[in-house]
């Protein structure tokens, strides 16, 4: 194209006229440096003052540029905002006193013959009935007393739509219904019959609040009629290269589907930066995160953008109609229509309830598939062997009910059979047990293969009592004949006894667990698949026997032999990680077991789906660890996230939501949360008696933590019979080296301390400290443990030597295991800190006082527990003379002991004495 051709020089011109000066630069630079050169040229001599073209024409109109303060019919001209391919443009605003007002105003360029002034003043008309709440109103129009045109349009204050985006780094989701409320504004507009055929993200402000306003609606055609087209509807003078369609670009005539081509650029733009080929370099705003759309998406831009204006959308209800249909995952109407396509999109579209359906009937088939693929393998051997026709026609007989029945559960599955129904794992895995009865029929083989499938899959989702119920229905009296059946039933017993230990870690538990490791090792073989699931059940159950140490060993050597296997079993692997987590943390040994859970957690979550009970599992163990290393807002966080999960996948009623909340109960309870701590577990005992729990089980866990809420709320006698109630049943059902019974042990002395029962207190806690100092290293943490609450117990009986004794042999064995920062070692600094005030050692008491707040403060505690250092504190300043500071110091403290504790709670009671004492009334 040559450089002298005035049609090359209008088109650049008019291509790059609405750039800002860094874009238009970028764009001449490439360019023909002769041809860039006359432009700049060009553009230099337009945005001069003193430019000679725009003088011969103004003084050849009679008509220079509107100034500042100069009228405009009721506007006066404030000041120059901008000028473009559509004229120039000033803010303005109300010279009538009627109200107060801002405008921008356009100066539409040329001069109309009066048929195009009469043709402009109805297409003003036109506009200003367009009344939608993304499109910026025409407010008002007329003509300078020299005849040339302008429009008032509402003034708005905002970002342009790309920086807009960049800004708030909008996602998919956001972006999309931005864009739709610009295209409904473009809808509304075509309705009333009016194209805007100069549609570009430029074009589009957002403002403060999010709302999206469409300017220059139609005053591309009113820059037409000023140039006196003769009314022809085309768009010949004004439109911007990259987004004006085909037909714009040769002449043509303009329609509806010439703005469809047009959002469908600006909607390839907003997700992607990309722009049209046609478009002038121009880089995208600073923080903008191109997207990358998928191929439904790409589907929708390029049907709307289509060269050809019959293979666009016919409008853009159609546009949006298929934007709507991709956010709600349905079939979009410019993708293929295939049958898959549809399902896929059904799926998508109800991926929690398909997706639970389908997981939960999955597995219960490639449970059943895997079990009678081992029965398959070892009567073909036994076939093998003895030619046995009869034994061939069983396992056939055994393999066709079984897939009967799978297939029954999948039309069950089925959305002709749902009509509509959501359908979750649990509702599924019901009907397949209700269909138990009447679909299996009396052959017990199958009976029993069906029934352990089924407690596997409650197992998994949190059901341990039905699965329990299950799995003994499969195995009680079952005595395996040959190496298949003895491995499945060591497998079904295996899960029996993860249920038993989910419902208690009690001695049923630990003989269901030995008894699957009797089973793996009397039928394993040379199987090292078999051999690791033994060596695994060993390992849990020296876990049950409360034998960490042993537990720890196992565990560690199970994992190096799965390592060493072809391909790792998922389920054993998993279980061997979460015993060992517990085992460490039951030692104390917290730093490792925090790791162990953080790996596992990233591992589930990067392996498994979000709902998986298994990445539920491992969040609520972790959070548990979080919360005794006193990281209480990531624990709550965990826990608050593992509720909400198995909500959505099995609902609230269930053994999973009454562990969790049995476990964020001791966890608020720590972190001094008491009143929402019993709200918790208020919770929890209520799920556990409607699902039945037997007292003698999870009972007993959930009453030693009444006990120990009860305790901290200074509701002693009350704490001390719950206690002793759960001793007692765990006693009837754990062996006397359980470590859960020890604890609850050392609870109760605790109570009967704050009670005022000091020979008894005395007495169990030196039984404790007894029995963890035997079993040697792996009972270390639990012993430093008890010694220092042992302390507690003598400094309140009075006993402060003994107190001073036990505070110093337990702190080195504490502050090795958790570190010298943890608040366990704040509360051992602000008793040791208060026996040093009784002792009138007022120096070493603030040391240890100081020191104590100052952990606290650092792991971000509450102010209930603060309270307690500071209650110390002012007693100390008390003592030492000090009232003033004593009472500035009871008044932080009182308020949180009194919202969180009773008044027979021993800090509140020292603290409502002190406050006496000093003439403090709160």
């Amino acid at each position: 194209m040559s450089t002298a051709d005035p049609a090359a020089l209008a088109e650049h011109f008019e291509r790059l006229a609405d750039l800002k000066p860094a874009a238009r630069e970028a764009a001449l630079g490439a360019l023909e440096p002769q041809l860039a050169a006359r432009l700049r040229r060009l553009f230099a001599a337009e945005s001069s003052d003193h430019d000679p073209i725009a003088a011969a024409i103004a003084a050849a109109a009679g008509a220079p540029l509107p100034h500042t303060g100069q009228r405009l019919g009721a506007w006066r001209i404030v000041r120059e905002i901008g000028s473009g391919g559509m004229g120039t443009v000033f803010l303005a605003e109300r010279a009538d006193e009627q109200f107060t007002q801002q405008a921008a105003i356009k100066l539409i360029r040329g001069f109309a013959t009066e048929d195009g002034r009469r043709r402009l003043r109805q297409e003003r008309q036109i506009l200003a009935g367009l009344d939608h709440p993304n499109i910026a109103r025409l407010l008002d129009g007329g003509e300078t007393h020299d005849g040339q045109p302008w429009v008032a349009m509402e003034y708005v204050e905002g970002r342009e739509l790309l920086d807009h985006v960049a800004q708030q780094r909008l996602d998919l989701d956001a972006r999309l219904q931005l864009f739709d409320r610009i295209a409904a504004a473009v809808q509304h507009a075509h309705q009333r019959l009016v194209v805007h055929r100069d549609l570009k993200p430029r074009n589009v402000l957002v403002r403060a609040d999010g709302e999206p306003r469409l300017l220059d609606f139609g005053v591309a055609k009113l820059v037409d009629l000023g140039a006196d087209t003769g009314g022809r509807d085309t768009s010949t003078r004004v439109w911007t290269p990259g987004y004006a369609s085909p037909e714009q670009r040769r002449g043509a005539a303009v329609t509806t589907v010439t703005d469809v081509f047009s959002l469908g650029i600006m909607l390839r733009e907003l997700l992607t930066g990309d722009r049209s080929e046609h478009a002038a370099a121009q880089g995208l705003p600073d923080g903008f995160e191109a997207l990358a759309p998928d191929a439904d998406l790409r589907g929708a831009i390029t049907k709307a953008s289509a060269e050809d204006p019959a293979q666009r959308y016919a409008s853009v209800e159609a546009l949006r109609d298929d934007l709507r249909r991709y956010r709600d995952h349905r079939p979009l109407r410019a993708a293929r229509d295939t049958a898959w396509y549809r399902a896929r999109k059904f799926v998508f579209r109800h991926r929690l309830a398909s997706g639970l359906a389908l997981a939960a009937t999955v597995a219960l088939g490639l449970f059943i598939w895997r079990l009678d693929a081992e029965r398959e393998r070892a009567v073909a051997a036994e076939l093998a062997a003895q030619t046995s026709s009869a034994a061939a026609q069983r396992s056939a007989d055994n393999a066709n009910h079984t897939l009967r029945f799978v297939i029954g559960v999948f039309q069950g599955a089925s959305p002709e059979s749902t009509l509509g129904r959501t359908v979750t794992p649990r509702m599924l895995v019901d009907d397949a047990r209700a269909r138990l009865d009447t679909e299996v029929g009396d052959d017990p083989q199958v009976r029993r293969t069906l029934q352990a499938a089924l407690g596997q899959i409650y197992s998994d989702l949190g059901e341990p009592r039905r699965a329990s119920e299950l799995l003994r229905s499969a195995t009680d009296g079952f005595e395996p004949v040959d190496r298949s059946e003895g491995l499945w039933l060591a497998g079904a017993v295996d899960v029996l006894s993860d249920a038993l230990l989910a419902i208690a870690p009690d001695g049923v538990a630990q003989s269901a667990t030995v008894r699957a490791a009797e089973l793996f090792e009397q039928w394993a073989g040379s199987d090292p698949e078999m051999i690791l699931r033994a060596a695994n059940s060993r390992a849990q159950a020296a876990y049950l026997r409360g034998d960490m140490a042993e537990t720890i060993a196992r565990q560690r050597e199970v994992l190096a032999l799965a390592r060493n296997l072809p391909s790792t079993p998922p389920n054993t692997v998993f279980g061997a990680r979460m015993v060992l987590a517990d085992a460490l943390r039951a030692t104390g040994d917290l730093a490792a077991a925090e790791q162990e859970t953080a790996a596992l957690l990233i591992d589930v979550e990067r392996e498994l789906p979000e709902l998986h009970p298994r990445t539920i599992k491992v969040m609520r163990v972790r959070a548990a660890i979080l919360g005794e290393l006193g990281r209480y807002r990531d624990a709550e966080v965990l826990f608050r996230t593992g509720l909400e999960r198995i909500e959505r996948l099995v609902g609230s009623d269930n053994q999973s939501t009454a562990d969790f909340l049995n476990d964020l109960s001791v966890m608020l309870s720590a972190a001094g949360r008491y009143r929402e701590a019993l709200d918790a577990l208020q919770q929890s005992r209520a799920i556990e008696r409607q699902l039945g729990a037997s007292e003698a089980s999870a009972s007993a866990v959930v009453l030693a933590n009444l006990a120990s809420l009860q305790e901290n709320v200074g509701e002693y006698e009350q704490a001390v019979a719950n206690a002793a109630r759960a001793l007692e049943l765990l006693a009837a059902s754990s062996t006397t080296e359980s470590a859960h019974l020890r604890k609850v042990e050392g609870n109760l002395a605790r109570a009967l301390s704050f009670a005022g029962r000091h020979a008894e207190s005395r007495a169990l806690f030196e039984k404790v400290r007894a029995q963890h100092k035997a079993a040697g290293e792996p009972r270390a943490f639990d012993y430093a443990m008890e010694t220092f609450r042992q302390g507690s117990a003598e400094r309140l009986a009075g006993r402060l030597d003994a107190a001073s004794a036990l505070f110093d042999e337990s702190m080195p064995a504490l502050t090795t295991a958790l570190g010298e920062a943890h608040p366990v070692i704040a509360f051992l600094k602000r008793q040791r800190g208060h026996l040093a005030i009784e002792r009138g050692d007022y120096a070493l008491a603030r040391s240890e006082l100081t020191a104590a707040r100052e952990i606290l403060v650092n792991t971000d505690a509450s102010a209930f527990d603060l309270a307690f250092v500071d209650l110390s504190l002012a007693t100390l300043a008390a003592r030492q003379g000090d009232p003033a500071n004593a009472r500035r110091l009871l008044a932080t403290v009182l308020p949180p002991l009194r919202e969180n504790v009773g008044p027979k709670q021993v800090n509140r009671v020292e603290a409502e004495q002190l406050a006496r004492e000093l003439g403090l009334r709160m």
